[in-house]
């Protein structure tokens, strides 16, 4: 999974020509937190919902090139109305939405939880529908395309 979502932030960084990456971690999956803990430029939004990602945007001196999110499977509409404001957010902002769905259950969601939720990222981290296969990312286009193998 650390190679999807390492490509993931390549390509959103090269798309956007901008260095500073937030992650949303959940407190119920710290994977996310403990894989980009290595990273550069990476900034945790932890708590506080919405409001604390608006404040972490705008404490920043730099702009977002990414939004990196961990979605729950479990969650109910308003965990879906927050997802959706995300979404507005990194849109609104020019920055990339990335869902790093490593450990969604591909066997229940085999388009992953932009499907269930309907909502659409712009590159997903995707984990494999067969275990002896390495994990995907998927996404659009014009930024896949900025992703530099390594």
């Amino acid at each position: 999974p650390d190679q999807a979502r390492r490509a993931a932030l390549r390509a959103a960084r090269a798309y956007t020509g901008r260095s500073l990456v937030v992650a949303l971690p959940s407190p119920e999956l710290p994977r996310l937190r403990d894989s980009l803990a290595r990273e550069a430029h990476v900034e945790f939004c932890e708590g506080g919902g919405l409001a604390r990602l608006c404040r972490t945007m705008g404490e920043s001196d730099e702009r977002i090139a990414a939004i990196v999110i961990e979605p729950a499977p479990a969650g109910g509409p308003i965990y879906k109305r927050f997802l959706r404001k995300v979404r507005e957010l990194t849109s609104a902002e020019g920055a990339v939405l990335i869902w790093d769905e490593s450990f969604t259950d591909a066997a229940e969601f085999p388009d992953g939880l932009q499907a269930h939720y309907k909502i659409k990222p712009d590159l997903s981290c995707l984990a494999p529908l067969d275990a002896d296969r390495p994990h995907r990312l998927d996404g659009k286009t014009e930024i896949l395309r900025h992703e530099k193998p390594r």
